[in-house]
């Protein structure tokens, strides 16, 4: 075989296979959302939707806490501390804070406790196993992010 067959033949395979690509390409497309409008939320922008169903925020609130109410009547008898003494380990863990809501979670498939916790500077997110109440992790989170959650 000569060069000039090769580099012939390469070059071939290359235009079939970038065709093959741009044709993937094209029929893999996501949707276009030109006709929707955009809006920039913390930083990010997204694509705002307009359904021609509208749900009251105070209805949608309401289903929320059903959601999470069945979620820890489920839950709750699987917890061997109770909420207060979760509270209590996650207040000794951050000393001369508040805390702000004590909820029930599973972190793959882990039991745990979620404490908001307060103090004047900052806000701190503190994990607590909810089968013996050791503290599994802690984290401070940014003021600005988090300020309407508490």
């Amino acid at each position: 075989m000569t060069n000039t067959f090769r580099t012939k033949r390469t070059m071939l395979h290359m235009a079939a296979s970038l065709s093959v690509i741009a044709a993937l390409t094209v029929s893999t497309a996501l949707p276009s959302f030109a006709e929707t409008e955009r809006h920039t939320h913390f930083g990010r922008e997204h694509n705002v939707m307009d359904s021609s169903v509208k749900v009251p925020q105070e209805t949608v609130s309401q289903a929320m806490q059903a959601a999470r109410d069945a979620f820890n009547r489920v839950l709750t008898p699987f917890a061997r501390i109770t909420p207060e003494a979760a509270k209590a380990a996650a207040l000794k863990e951050v000393k001369g804070s508040q805390c702000q809501e004590i909820t029930l979670h599973v972190m793959r498939q882990n039991l745990v406790y979620i404490a908001l916790l307060t103090k004047p500077d900052a806000r701190y997110m503190v994990i607590i196993d909810a089968g013996n109440g050791k503290i599994l992790g802690m984290r401070q989170m940014h003021m600005k992010h988090h300020a309407q959650r508490f």
